[in-house]
Formats: structure tokens, sequence, C-alpha cells
């Protein structure tokens, strides 16, 4: 049977609730997980400069860098060329990740695939 416990319930409805939102993520895989949740404002550090990165933003960005040391060093020059910053929603992220044992968006994989093959989210739900 199919059962997600309560703090990945947490996560995917904390998620589901960002897909309308614009993010940035470090890489090609965390794009990908993202993408199969619905989200459809990606944007990979890949290729990119931070600067080039923060100038793609046309909205309220969301910051959805990995929770490690690199990628939280990232966030915070990322916060600095954007001049404002989301930081509910990055501790929040955190929080939720952290009580899931995840550290990386690429890490959501799992959790993702599980919850998409039982039809309950995907690009086109609502």
């Amino acid at each position: 049977m199919f059962m997600l416990t309560d703090e990945e319930k947490e996560l995917v409805k904390y998620l589901l609730q960002l897909r309308k939102r614009q993010v940035i993520v470090e890489g090609r895989k965390d794009k990908e997980v993202l993408v199969k949740l619905g989200f459809k404002k990606v944007i990979t550090l890949t290729g990119k400069s931070l600067y080039e990165c923060a100038s793609l933003c046309k909205e309220n960005v969301v910051i959805l860098t990995d929770f490690d040391r690199k990628g939280e060093e990232i966030a915070k020059k990322l916060e600095l060329f954007l001049g404002k910053s989301d930081g509910n929603t990055r501790n929040t992220l955190r929080r939720l990740f952290k009580a899931n044992k995840l550290n990386t968006v690429e890490g959501l994989k799992k959790l993702v695939r599980k919850v998409v093959e039982y039809g309950k989210i995907g690009p086109d739900s609502r």
C-alpha cells in the first residue's frame, strides 16, 4: 500500500504551493525533479554566473540550492545579487528537507517518483 509519512506529505504540500513561482536551482538534475512536480519557471546555475542567473529573475524568486555548505554559500551570494530574499521560504524548505533527512534538491527524486507514480501530483495536477 502507498503511504507517505507526515513529513513527506508536509514537504510535498509545501513544494506544490511554490510551483508557480520562479525557482533557482544548482543543476540540471535538480531542475528535472522540480519539473516532475509541475514547476515551469526553473533557472539552473549551470553555465551561468550568479549575476547572470539573478538578472534572469523577473519576480519574487525562491532560491532552492542544496542545504550543504556550498549550496548555502551560493544562496547567500544570490541574495546579494537579487537585493531581496524570501528567507522565510528558504528557512521553511530547510526545515522540511531536514525533517525528511534530505540536504539536496536531487534527493527529492525518490519521493517525487513515489508520489507521481500513484497519480497524486504532476505537471498538470492542480
